[in-house]
């Protein structure tokens, strides 16, 4: 969990920053192309590490094949790269102005994750940290913050953010200095289209043909939420119901970490 907290608070908004710094400076070396492409690459992989270390903890989720995990990872990698894509450009034109856009996002992904009434910490106010790191979270990347159904929820968030980039994308087009990038200004649009549409059907693929619930032929078609509230966690704690000796303090954390 802390892993994938420090990718999204820390990595990826360095990321931004290279490519904004690149860009500005019209000069790009071999050795940060190649720090760049792994960067992309790891944001990804922190997701689906933290998804598959998800499932490998709790008891009674099906694990992710190796198929499934490459799809899972290359939709995540599409739909975040066209996000940070649209982001670093709307930061060349309009530099400073990408804070007041984070600080409307992030109070709307806030405002959603109170509504889920999430509870993932013991006390409330280290809820409403956890809260304020999902709302960043979000800003980035889909995360499952609460149980049941999510292909409603999901839904909402890739139709919002999906409106919000096109925003930025049509912004930049509209008001961009001269730069280095107006010679490549169709393909840019083209690769976030295709980054997205890429993303939007290897998603669909997965959940409808690839998820460890469809492949068991199981009904579940559902996802175990991200931030694991105490109310789901009875199947973690299933050994101590069997007279096995358990660590109270060990139990704490599985009921309101994972």
């Amino acid at each position: 969990m802390m892993r994938l907290i420090e990718t999204f608070l820390e990595n990826t908004p360095q990321l931004i920053l290279v490519l904004y710094i690149i860009i500005q400076k019209e000069a790009i070396q071999t050795f940060q192309c190649f720090s760049i492409f792994m960067s992309f690459i790891c944001i990804s992989w922190a997701i689906l590490d933290y998804h598959q270390s998800l499932r490998l903890f709790l008891k009674g989720k099906l694990k992710l094949s190796n198929f499934s995990s490459a799809i899972y990872y290359l939709w995540n990698f599409c739909f975040i790269s066209s996000r940070i894509l649209c982001i670093t450009l709307f930061t060349v034109t309009f530099h400073w102005m990408i804070a007041l856009h984070f600080l409307l996002l992030w109070s709307v992904f806030f405002l959603w994750a109170t509504l889920q009434k999430t509870t993932f910490t013991k006390h409330k106010c280290l809820e409403i940290v956890y809260r304020a790191t999902v709302a960043i979270i979000l800003y980035f990347s889909w995360f499952n913050i609460a149980d049941g159904r999510t292909i409603y929820r999901c839904i909402v968030y890739i139709g919002f953010i999906a409106i919000d980039s096109v925003v930025l994308i049509v912004s930049w087009v509209q008001f961009k200095f001269p730069s280095i990038l107006d010679a490549y200004e169709t393909h840019i649009i083209v690769t976030y289209m295709v980054f997205l549409a890429v993303g939007v059907f290897l998603r669909v693929l997965y959940y409808k043909s690839l998820h460890p619930n469809v492949l068991s032929e199981t009904k579940q078609y559902y996802d175990e939420p991200d931030g694991i509230g105490a109310k789901t966690n009875w199947r973690l704690l299933s050994a101590g119901k069997t007279g096995q000796p358990t660590n109270p303090r060990m139990k704490f954390l599985a009921e309101q970490i994972y």
